[in-house]
């Protein structure tokens, strides 16, 4: 065999063992794949609406969001709202619980159940399957007046 074939040879077989190894590696995750950017006036617009649209306990008011300037995921805006509202649902659990309210517990009660449909808690894109079970167990300890692990969230996330 002559040095050019077997320079040849050995370009092909370096071709190959260097395709075999990029195709038998696991495809990597680009983070914005799942998600496109979305802009900070975007998201300030989002906020606006999941305003209009989150339910919030009589009485209850929004805490100002703040938008900086930047890229940000889809839904961003609407899961800020989401999480605050479901900061105030669980605080007016714990608030009519302890008031012995009944009719403001038929209230929580039904907003309760429908936070698992809202699209942060709903949608497998914007939360994971560990993070959805935490806030689904909160939600039930809500529901059957179990404050353990409520109020502890409540203190940590929800001033």
């Amino acid at each position: 065999m002559s040095h050019r074939a077997t320079v040849r040879r050995s370009l092909a077989l370096t071709a190959a063992v260097l395709v075999g190894a990029c195709s038998s590696q696991p495809p990597q995750v680009d983070p914005d794949a799942m998600t496109a950017p979305v802009p900070a006036i975007e998201i300030r617009a989002e906020v606006a609406r999941a305003m209009l649209d989150t339910p919030l306990p009589p009485g209850a008011g929004w805490k100002p969001v703040v938008v900086d300037e930047g890229w940000y995921g889809e839904w961003s805006g609407g899961s800020m709202i989401e999480f605050q509202a479901l900061c105030a649902w669980l605080g007016e659990a714990v608030e009519a619980s302890g008031a012995k309210d009944d009719g403001r517990l038929a209230a929580v009660d039904a907003v309760l159940a429908r936070i698992p449909t809202w699209r942060t808690f709903e949608d497998p894109a914007l939360m994971d399957d560990t993070s959805r079970a935490f806030v689904l167990g909160l939600i039930d300890d809500a529901a059957h007046r179990d404050f353990d692990a409520v109020g502890p969230y409540l203190l940590a996330n929800c001033r």
